[in-house]
Order: structure tokens, then sequence, then C-alpha cells
């Protein structure tokens, strides 16, 4: 097994691993593709509110990092365009996000910014 091959490996062995009780199931729908549901580790954040100091809130946004695999990933995004459906809270319904922005990506797993 190669070193990379070995990295995708522990991702989804070790990082990705839902006996930790952070990984859930999230939809992943490619822009012009089916989607697929896929194990990711998300870290929701705060609201975002306008930058005219209102208390107006604009969105919300959140991070998902999942594995960067054929089977059990994804292998590209096409920021703007790619839906990922997760809920706001966990245990709740599923809504849909924007994938906005690639935060980070190795050959294990992509880091990606979703908005609501």
């Amino acid at each position: 097994m190669t070193f990379k091959e070995q990295l995708v490996e522990d991702a989804k062995d070790v990082f990705l691993n839902e006996d930790g009780g952070f990984v859930e199931d999230v939809v992943y729908t490619p822009y012009g593709g089916s989607p697929v549901t896929i194990k990711a580790v998300v870290t929701r954040t705060t609201l975002q509110t306008n930058q005219q100091g209102s208390n107006a809130i604009v969105g919300r946004d959140a991070e998902i990092e999942v594995l960067n695999d054929a089977d059990d990933g994804i292998t590209s995004v096409d920021k703007g365009r790619d839906v990922v459906s997760m809920s706001v809270r966990r245990g709740e319904s599923s809504v849909s996000w924007s994938v906005v922005e690639v935060i980070s990506k190795d050959e294990a797993m992509f880091h990606l910014k979703v908005r609501r």
C-alpha cells in the first residue's frame, strides 16, 4: 500500500469512524450529478449578520470534512454549485447548503465551507 492510499484508509478508519460520535451522514450532490450519502465531520458555526450593524441574519455557515475518495466520498468540488443536505442542528431535518469554499484539500480529505 502506498503512503497516499494509507492516508485515505486512515481518514476512513480513524477520522471518519462513527464510534467517536463526531461523524454524521450528509447527502452530497455535485452540480449536474446524482446525490450520494457520505460520512462527514460537521462543525456548525454561528449565524452571519449583515455588515451594516443591524441584527438581520443573512446566512449560516458550517464546515464539513469529507473523504477524498471516489467510493466513499467526493473527488472534486464545484464551488457555488455543489449542494450538501444536512441539518442545521444535529438530529433535525436536513436542509440544503451550498458549497462556497474549499478550505483545504489533501490526498485523504476535503475541508469545505458550506452556507445556508
